[in-house]
């Protein structure tokens, strides 16, 4: 289903709605909510400004509500890489590893499929 973002880190990204079940296997934003708000304090010290993007589009994936669209948009391999450069240094001094479930690699590139 496509719906109105409520998730709170997500409230001024650049699409309003989002779709469920992401590709993540949430099947509502209160489950998808609770991960992503994982990612305030790296999104706050800013260590990438496309974190907030990439992390919302995973989490609360950009669909149309005119239309519907399901499967919601992946986001593209580009975003990721460029979220990740910006935070992995910053993650593992704290000893934290860029999360599996979010490995740019799994993505697809523009080439490959539509992607946000």
């Amino acid at each position: 289903t496509c719906e109105p973002i409520t998730i709170p880190l997500c409230g001024d990204v650049s699409y309003s709605s989002a779709g469920y079940p992401n590709h993540l296997g949430h099947r509502d934003q209160e489950k998808a909510g609770l991960e992503a708000h994982q990612f305030w304090p790296l999104v706050k010290v800013q260590c990438s400004p496309h974190l907030k993007e990439f992390v919302c589009s995973m989490y609360a994936p950009p669909c149309d509500l005119q239309r519907n669209t399901t499967p919601p948009l992946r986001p593209c391999r580009s975003l990721c890489l460029a979220a990740r450069s910006g935070c992995e240094d910053l993650m593992s001094k704290f000893g934290f590893r860029w999360p599996v479930a979010l490995e740019c690699d799994s993505l697809p590139t523009i080439e490959e499929e539509d992607c946000f």
